[in-house]
């Protein structure tokens, strides 16, 4: 198991943050109160975006992932 600290500057980053890690069904200990955001909207597109590429193949016409991060470079 590894920990992992996290400062946010704002609520709204912060629940998005315990939202995502949630989701992901990791152990969470929050040591400082952090108020629900009213709008969550963003954290949902996040999702759906992440959902939709985690099911599409993006990555496997890439032989040589060194090669092809130097001619995207």
């Amino acid at each position: 198991m590894r920990t992992i600290k996290v400062s946010v500057n704002s609520d709204t980053d912060a629940q998005m943050l315990i939202n995502i890690l949630n989701s992901m069904k990791m152990e969470l200990r929050i040591e400082s109160d952090v108020k629900p955001i009213k709008n969550d909207k963003q954290y949902h597109k996040l999702e759906t975006l992440l959902k939709e590429q985690a099911s599409s193949d993006l990555f496997k016409n890439i032989t040589d992932p060194v090669q092809w991060q130097k001619e995207m470079r």
